[in-house]
């Protein structure tokens, strides 16, 4: 069996559904190359010429589609893989202006202003277009791979040869620092991009209420600050930091050194696709995490793993974080048993085996 896998950017997409576990394949004896941008036009050519099975995450460029009938006339087989419900996409979402597929107003107050508005905020036809190509790769692939069970069915229509491959971490990478610390402080931490508004304020009221009980409180944000739902907690509280390559990630979070994780999330039809990667990462350095008691993070409780907020309420969200910055012990307990979850079912190193035997059927 001879894979290659597309190497779209460095982003987290590329490396988490391609990367990593290629790499992993690669270290327990798996012949696996990469096509990246800025290879030569002769080792691609090699590549493709040697690999029986190609592995694509999100297809919609032209050119891509025009590479699917060529492979399939030299009998090399096809994986697509998708991470996310490219066919959900909120309006919220800064993404929905290469995603989007309707016009959208937003209502302020009674009052109907433009959101989405087709030549002037994004383009209709193009998207469109785009949305289609995304729906004629998968069904030309031999396989679909996802994160999710959620994620399958939304795709469902359009190929039902599907593999569900949970997202991973290394823990030979993630690992929890022997940092020193001189103060009593709590450091409360929340990692994400600016597609995720929506989500960000489900805490947004419960925020203020806990930094008003706890002068200890430390605020950590890695990624996307909003800073109009922040009001209400001191400045001097928040301590921000920008995203850095997806390499140096895992890195940055373990710095970071993190007491509580709070993983906020709205129920949409997008996010029922996603995968629970942020709390996985969390559990891989032992942070107990406070999660919004829906798909995809509800699936992760095991019981006592973790604190999981039904209905995003507001007293639901102050206190489950008090909870856990009363009790230290259950903190260590919880995040013990997260680790434990983790180690048993998100790593790597022993989860590769599932990739191999996806693609092995694929190749039958």
């Amino acid at each position: 069996m001879k894979i290659t896998g597309f190497i779209r950017d460095n982003g987290a997409c590329g490396f988490h559904r391609v990367k990593q576990p290629l790499e992993a394949l690669k270290k327990n004896g798996i012949d696996v190359s990469f096509i990246e941008k800025g290879d030569r036009a002769n080792d691609i050519s090699e590549r493709i010429a040697n690999s029986d099975l190609f592995v694509i995450p999100r297809p919609s460029e032209t050119e891509i589609m025009d590479f699917f009938p060529t492979a399939r006339a030299y009998g090399k087989k096809i994986v697509v893989e998708h991470d996310d419900n490219l066919l959900a996409v909120s309006p919220l979402s800064q993404h929905y202006h290469e995603w989007g597929t309707e016009e959208v107003k937003l209502d302020r107050g009674g009052k109907l202003v433009d959101l989405w508005i087709d030549g002037k905020t994004f383009d209709l036809k193009a998207n469109r277009e785009r949305i289609e190509r995304v729906k004629q790769a998968i069904s030309q692939a031999d396989a679909l791979t996802v994160t999710t069970p959620g994620l399958a069915e939304a795709y469902r229509e359009y190929n039902d040869n599907i593999h569900i491959l949970p997202n991973c971490v290394d823990l030979e990478v993630w690992k929890k620092l022997p940092l020193k610390r001189e103060t009593d402080e709590i450091r409360l931490f929340w990692s994400g991009g600016a597609s995720h508004y929506e989500d960000w304020v489900q805490v947004q009221e419960s925020l203020p209420v806990l930094f008003d009980k706890y002068d200890n409180l430390k605020l950590v944000i890695l990624g996307t600050k909003f800073d109009g739902t922040l009001k209400g907690v001191p400045k001097d509280k928040i301590e921000y930091h920008k995203w850095v390559p997806t390499p140096a990630y895992p890195y940055k979070v373990q710095i970071l050194d993190a007491d509580i994780g709070i993983i906020p999330l709205r129920d949409t039809e997008f996010n029922r696709g996603k995968s629970n990667l942020k709390w996985i990462e969390q559990g891989a350095l032992s942070v107990p995490c406070v999660t919004s008691a829906v798909t995809p993070y509800i699936e992760s409780d095991e019981g006592g793993n973790g604190v999981f907020i039904e209905n995003n309420s507001t007293e639901g969200w102050v206190k489950g974080v008090s909870l856990l910055i009363d009790d230290p012990m259950l903190r260590w307990d919880m995040g013990g048993k997260a680790y434990n979850t983790v180690k048993r079912n998100f790593d790597i190193n022993t989860q590769w085996k599932q990739w191999e035997e996806a693609y092995r059927k694929v190749l039958e």
